[in-house]
């Protein structure tokens, strides 16, 4: 969805936290039952979109070896950007 929106001259945002951030570290990659789940993110990383991990989802997890590029912002960053979006897709 987040690339199609692309299409539009929509910016995306897709925040990782909690559980989700554990589907970025290279070591679960192959766990993750969509085969095309990192395609879709490469593809929003060089279509120079923001893929973004909130850091109290990430400080329990040690030695963070991504398979693609993040931003780290605190929760709080999150709520605020949110706040003044026109629009958000949950998952």
């Amino acid at each position: 969805m987040g690339v199609g929106l692309t299409l539009r001259d929509i910016g995306v945002y897709v925040f990782f936290l909690e559980e989700g951030v554990e589907a970025l570290i290279k070591r679960t990659e192959e766990l993750t039952e969509e085969p095309d789940f990192l395609k879709h993110l490469t593809t929003l990383v060089e279509l120079k979109q923001t893929l973004v991990i909130v850091s109290e989802s990430a400080d329990p997890i040690k030695d963070l070896d991504l398979i693609v590029e993040t931003e780290t912002w605190k929760k709080e960053s999150v709520f605020r950007f949110i706040a003044q979006c026109n629009g958000v897709v949950s998952v």
